[in-house]
Order: structure tokens, then C-alpha cells, then sequence
């Protein structure tokens, strides 16, 4: 029986590593650091902006996870800058940098502790080789534009919790997508407050989680706190060039589907397309007839905002969000991949007075069209311009942008995964309310 009780008091821990299964100990004692590793097969061939997902056989306390006890070396042993996301029994480790190709990188794991108190009882080690061949979504089109007007931005997103009787519960803030377009690099992310963690359900969009008790009266605070660094691109390449041959972009499906707020597939959006597209078969083209179409059609009207691709076509009124559902739907409707890109159009000159200015009134909508040679390109269907009192098509914001004033935070512009979105669950009482100010500082 004694012996029996002893096995009980280990756990068989699992890491997953695409097709590696590594076996490894909890035990009830706290993790010290071990100089030897159960050591893995290398993997091969793998891409410069691969995601790991380290899937581990219980829930893993997220205050264990770091980037001491979790972290990815170069062949120098130097530490890279990795974004690590908890969700349950599964820890995303993803890299702010792409690697570099033909390099190899060591994932490390130690000092990870269970929800239950266990702790590794051996680390674990694993090598990777990165391959030379196909270039990622963000490397597509690189020599084919220049960054210009290049600046690093910190966002301070603010939520102010105030209660008003006892209450306990969960909230949950979506933080965004990680960016993959040519304009915009990550470069951190940290989130403050009390009991704040970062989860992610698919090592891509991201969350602050916390669980909360409030009394009458408390004021809390958390912040999510992301540094970018942000800039304008001009393309130096013709890009009418395209042959328009999407048969090696993974993502052509998802991008030329439906969604929230983009309905693709009905049937009014779809005979618009071809009236607007005719015989036209460049994706650019598409594009840029797409441009045409909605920057002169629409008529910018806060009260007809945020309701979608079809409602802006049956009535010709929206906000940003409304211009680029439309001219989405449009796209995906004739087979061109697009999405809308959501975060802020800051006006960069009112950094001339002040380092940092409030961003909540600059959250903005715009397009990206995705042409195989070139990658994700911009267009800002939102400008309007006028020349001698009448509106005029400005075609400097299509397949460009001047400055670094568009900021990234995802590309979801409707739905439950769309950024900014607030989210709280009451377990005990309900007298909460939520505030959210945004802060956006000018690092250089």
C-alpha cells in the first residue's frame, strides 16, 4: 500500500513538439535547475516563424511560465526574444523575430510547475534546424517595396474595474493577432494587474485572463502593453506584374471564405463583383477597381456604423469598418484574398508636440489584398479627399502608406475574436463595469 501512495505522488508529464512525444516526472517537490536534459531528436526543415506547441499532460500554472523556464537559444546560447502564451495544458512559444534560415535553435524547459503543485523532475531539451527554402507570409514580396518613416510605438491599453458590491469574476480582453504584415514588426508584449496572465487558443490571437474579487468601492487596474515597431511602405516592384497564381498560399481558403460582417457569398455582393470586375482577372486590378468603387460610393455616417459588407452596399453609409467589409467581401467574392486589418490610423504629426497622445478616438479599420509575388499589401479605402469642393479619388492610398501612423492590433473587425473586445463572467454577484483608455507613446 505505502508503495502504491508513493507512485501516486508522480505525474507523467508530456511535451509535444508537432510529432515528438517526450515523457517527463512531476514530482511533489519544488523544480530545481538540472545540469543534464532529457535530450530529443532534432527537427528538421522547419519555418523561419514556427510557432511551438507544447502541449503538457495536466494544466500548467501560468505564473510558472517565463522566459527563464521556457525559452529558445542560438547556437551562441543566446536567449531569443519569444512571446510564450498558457491556455490550460498547452504553452505557445513564438518568436518576436523570425529565425534565421539554416540556423539552428535549442528549446529549453524547466522549472514548469502543474496547477497542481508538481514540478519537472528532469528538463527537457530539444534542437531545431530551420530550413532555406519558402519564405513566410511577412517575408513574401521583401525587395519588391521600402519601409519608410520608420518609428517604435509602446500601446498602453488601460482597463479601470470599479465595483460596486461584492463580486467575483473572470475577465477576459482580446489583445489582438500577431501581426504578420510587411509594415509592422512585434516587438513586446506585457500585460499588469492582479492575477493578469497572457492565453491563446491558437498561439495566435491573444488574451489577458484574470480572475477577480472586488468589494464596493475597489478600483483596479490592468494593463496590456505592446511595443511595435510601425511603418509606412511604397512598393518599388509593378505590381500589376502579379500572375495571380494562389496555388501555393495556405491561407487562400480562409481568406476567400465568408465571415462576420463579410458576407462573400451572398448573392447581391456577388453580382456587384462582377459588375464592378467585368472581365478584369489581375488580382491588382480587382483591386484597385474595388478601391474605386467603395472610396467613391460610400459616405462616411457614424450613425450607419459597424453593421457589415451588405448593409454598406444596400445603403451606401458606414464607418471605416463598414468601407473595409465592403471592399473585402468584394475581393473574396471574385477569388482575391483580402481581410480587414484593425488597430489605429494615428495622425503622426501630433507627435511633433508631445510624445504620447491618447489613441481610443484613433481606432481605425482598413484592407489588405494578398497577391502571391508581393505578400499582404495595404489600401485605405477611409481617405477621402476633395479637390476644388468635390470628392475626388487619391489613389496615394492605395497599395501605399505615407507614414507609420497605421498600427496593427489584429485582423478580426467583427466576431467574438475581435480586438478590444471585453469579456466578463460573474461567478459571484454582478456589480462590475469596465473602462478602457488607450495611451499610445512615441519610443523613437
Amino acid at each position: 500500500m505505502n508503495k502504491k501512495n508513493n507512485t501516486n505522488r508522480f505525474r507523467i508529464f508530456k511535451i509535444q513538439f508537432i510529432v515528438i512525444l517526450l515523457l517527463l516526472l512531476f514530482n511533489s517537490k519544488a523544480a530545481h535547475a538540472q545540469e543534464s536534459y532529457e535530450v530529443f531528436p532534432t527537427q528538421q526543415n522547419i519555418s523561419t516563424d514556427k510557432v511551438w506547441n507544447v502541449k503538457f499532460s495536466q494544466d500548467v500554472d501560468p505564473f510558472s511560465i517565463n522566459e527563464k523556464n521556457i525559452k529558445i537559444v542560438d547556437e551562441s546560447g543566446n536567449s531569443l526574444k519569444t512571446s510564450l502564451t498558457c491556455s490550460g495544458s498547452t504553452v505557445s512559444i513564438r518568436p518576436i523575430n523570425n529565425y534565421d534560415p539554416g540556423k539552428t535553435y535549442t528549446i529549453l524547459v524547466d522549472n514548469i510547475k502543474s496547477t497542481k503543485g508538481y514540478a519537472l523532475k528532469l528538463p527537457g531539451k530539444m534542437d531545431f534546424t530551420i530550413k532555406s527554402g519558402a519564405p513566410t507570409n511577412q517575408e513574401v514580396g521583401v525587395g519588391s517595396f521600402s519601409l519608410i518613416d520608420t518609428h517604435t510605438y509602446k500601446i498602453t491599453d488601460t482597463l479601470t474595474v470599479t465595483a460596486t458590491e461584492d463580486t467575483s469574476f473572470d475577465l477576459t480582453y482580446n489583445i489582438g493577432t500577431f501581426s504578420n504584415s510587411p509594415y509592422q514588426k512585434e516587438l513586446d508584449l506585457q500585460v499588469l494587474g492582479p492575477n493578469a496572465k497572457i492565453t491563446s487558443e491558437d498561439s495566435i490571437r491573444r488574451q489577458l485572463s484574470a480572475n477577480t474579487n472586488v468589494k464596493p468601492g475597489d478600483k483596479i487596474q490592468y494593463q496590456i502593453v505592446r511595443t511595435v515597431q510601425d511603418s509606412g511602405i511604397k512598393y518599388v516592384k509593378d505590381l500589376s506584374k502579379t500572375t495571380g497564381d494562389y496555388s501555393n498560399f495556405s491561407d487562400y481558403k480562409k481568406y476567400t471564405s465568408p465571415s462576420d460582417k463579410i458576407e462573400s457569398d451572398n448573392q447581391d455582393i456577388i453580382n456587384k463583383a462582377k459588375e464592378i470586375f467585368g472581365t478584369t482577372t489581375n488580382p491588382y486590378y480587382k483591386a484597385k477597381k474595388a478601391y474605386e468603387f467603395v472610396n467613391t460610393y460610400m459616405n462616411y455616417d457614424n450613425n450607419n456604423g459597424n453593421k457589415g459588407a451588405l448593409n454598406a452596399l444596400n445603403t451606401g453609409k458606414g464607418v471605416c469598418e463598414d468601407y473595409s467589409e465592403l471592399y473585402v467581401a468584394l475581393l473574396r467574392a471574385s477569388g482575391v484574398p483580402a481581410r480587414v486589418a484593425t488597430g489605429f490610423w494615428v495622425d503622426t504629426s501630433k507627435f511633433n508636440s508631445s510624445s504620447t497622445i491618447d489613441g481610443s478616438e484613433d481606432r481605425h479599420a482598413w484592407v489588405e489584398y494578398y497577391l502571391p509575388e508581393y505578400g499582404w499589401v495595404p489600401a485605405e479605402p477611409t481617405n477621402i479627399y476633395y479637390r476644388n469642393g468635390k470628392q475626388t479619388l487619391d489613389y496615394s492610398f492605395f497599395s501605399n502608406l505615407s507614414s507609420s501612423g497605421h498600427i496593427i492590433s489584429g485582423y478580426d473587425s467583427a466576431g467574438d475574436n475581435k480586438d478590444g473586445n471585453i469579456i466578463y463572467s460573474y461567478l459571484q454577484g454582478s456589480g462590475v463595469h469596465v473602462d478602457r483608455q488607450t495611451v499610445i507613446e512615441k519610443l523613437n
